[in-house]
């Protein structure tokens, strides 16, 4: 009877790379809850976590090539800003970093904005928790050239993106 022990070494590189292709499928997200503020959001799954901060306020995700990256975190509103106070100052800091905003609207519970810096795309959207002492936001770089790609996942991204009952332990 021949030896088979080499099936093992080609099963398991076939299975590493099909968990690779599945992780760079447009539709595949992974959740990110933040227990300290208790808000909640998928990220696209290509997308890996670089750190979470320090003080736990929120976290950092990129892509393997370095290209894209998502900023997901919250604050205390300790100016007591109204959602229109924190737009303006949202748009401002924007504008500030270099950033041509392109488009900018207020929502229901936040606000939406996104433009161009060179050859880059910024998306950010924040949210304001119900009482109003909260805002968390995420924020979202990527090359121009994948618009296409991030058109159509951001919507899925801005419908997980909420604030959430949360249980400490």
């Amino acid at each position: 009877m021949p030896n088979k022990t080499w099936y093992w070494p080609l099963v398991i590189l076939l299975l590493s790379g099909l968990n690779a292709l599945a992780e760079e499928q447009p539709g595949a997200f992974l959740p990110y809850t933040n227990i300290r503020f208790g808000f909640a959001i998928t990220r696209p799954a290509f997308l890996t976590m670089a750190r979470e901060s320090e003080n736990g306020d929120g976290a950092t995700f990129v892509s393997a090539d370095g290209q894209t990256r998502m900023i997901a975190y919250a604050a205390h509103n300790i100016f007591n800003q109204t959602l229109h106070d924190h737009f303006a100052k949202t748009i401002q800091r924007l504008r500030e970093d270099g950033i041509q905003v392109t488009y900018q609207t207020v929502i229901k519970d936040g606000h939406i904005a996104s433009g161009t810096k060179g050859n880059r795309i910024v998306y950010t959207k924040s949210i304001g928790n119900p009482a109003a002492t909260i805002f968390a936001t995420y924020s979202l770089e990527y090359p121009a050239a994948r618009k296409g790609q991030f058109d159509a996942i951001l919507p899925a991204i801005n419908r997980s993106f909420r604030f959430v009952a949360v249980e400490y332990r």
